[in-house]
């Protein structure tokens, strides 16, 4: 809380967003290196990429048992993280199969609740849960779209 847009969270914070995967390791994935690969408009693909780096860490099914606290534990079936055998059309994405209709509602931004957690900032009340002190109003723009533009 040092008037940056990005901090980093203590040292008993790290699994909370490391623990999200098995190798521990937060980084580029196959699939941002293949960004060519994503299905869809340039919308779909900026937001579906966005999802994968900003989310996919923690809300996804491959997510091992948590072996300490963590700041946040999502226990609910959302999946953001992009697979290489998920990729067939965006529709096929985990990120809308899982999101629709929980995270977000297709072609009401505002009536969705990944952007309300998205817009704000403040304990229990944003996302992602740490490390984040201004909302990302670039990547914002990028989901709202993405999701004004599903029907």
């Amino acid at each position: 809380m040092l008037g940056t847009a990005h901090d980093v969270p203590a040292a008993s914070e790290c699994r909370a967003c490391h623990g999200g995967r098995k190798s521990f390791v937060l980084g580029y994935s196959a699939v941002q290196l293949g960004y060519a690969a994503l299905p869809g408009s340039e919308t779909d693909r900026r937001a579906l990429g966005y999802l994968h780096a900003n989310c996919g860490h923690c809300h996804n099914q491959d997510r091992p048992a948590a072996a300490s606290s963590r700041c946040y534990n999502p226990e609910n079936e959302l999946d953001f993280w992009l697979r290489s055998s998920r990729l067939h059309s965006v529709t096929d994405t985990p990120a809308y199969q899982s999101g629709r209709g929980v995270a977000f509602e297709p072609g009401a931004p505002d009536e969705s609740r990944m952007i309300e957690l998205m817009s704000d900032r403040g304990f229990l009340r944003q996302m992602p849960p740490l490390g984040t002190e201004a909302v990302d109003d670039h990547g914002l723009a990028k989901v709202r779209s993405w999701i004004a533009s599903l029907h």
